[in-house]
């Protein structure tokens, strides 16, 4: 029978208390872990805050932003990206501008490169075309008000954009604030004692 501290035990003879492990000695790790995480975290949404604000910040400027799906324009610009567009007037656009079009029957605007340009009865009747189709798109598109002209790309934005669109999206950029304020009360319960004891002998 081995006796430890107020324990009696039977069978083999145990170490004694003072040998076993103290959480703290496991606190370099769990520091390093609760890094790891954080950082993680903290970047993951810098990276969706800095993705809102070239999506938002463009419009502030008369900009406007799409994100672009298929690969009808080719290299000129690729599925995933965002194509940031500016505002003019119809009487502005000119054969070869990317446009941005509202098409009859579709869910997303479509956007394409004037391929020809005509001005029939005061209005501006244009033919656009993918960079990667053979042929032009059928019909014609009237061009009544400003029209949103292509200017810049930013690749691999556009998956990110519809990422938040989903349902998972919206929770997962719920659920990432929440786990970063519940990894800094963690912080605070494990390491609260110890930030304090340092703190109070460097005033000593």
């Amino acid at each position: 029978m081995t006796e430890i501290g107020t324990w009696v035990l039977q069978g083999a003879p145990l170490r004694s208390a003072e040998h076993l492990p103290a959480v703290r000695d496991f606190a370099p790790v769990l520091v390093a872990i609760w890094k790891a995480v954080y950082f993680s975290l903290f970047a993951t949404l810098g990276v969706f805050v800095l993705m809102l604000a070239a999506v938002v910040l463009p419009g502030l400027w008369g900009h406007a932003a799409l994100a672009v799906n298929g690969g009808s324009m080719g290299d000129s610009l690729t599925s995933g990206s965002v194509a940031i567009a500016r505002w003019v007037e119809p009487e502005d656009v000119q054969v070869g501008y990317v446009i941005v079009m509202n098409v009859d029957g579709q869910t997303r605007p479509k956007i394409h490169r004037v391929v020809s340009l005509d001005e029939e009865n005061g209005q501006i009747i244009v033919q656009t075309k993918g960079d990667a189709n053979e042929t032009a798109d059928p019909g014609y598109q009237i061009l009544n008000g400003p029209v949103a002209v292509h200017t810049y790309t930013i690749p691999l934005l556009g998956y990110a954009i519809d990422f938040v669109r989903t349902p998972a999206g919206w929770l997962f950029l719920i659920a990432l604030p929440a786990a970063l304020v519940s990894l800094m009360t963690l912080r605070d319960l494990w390491f609260g004692d110890e930030k304090t004891s340092r703190a109070a002998a460097r005033r000593s």
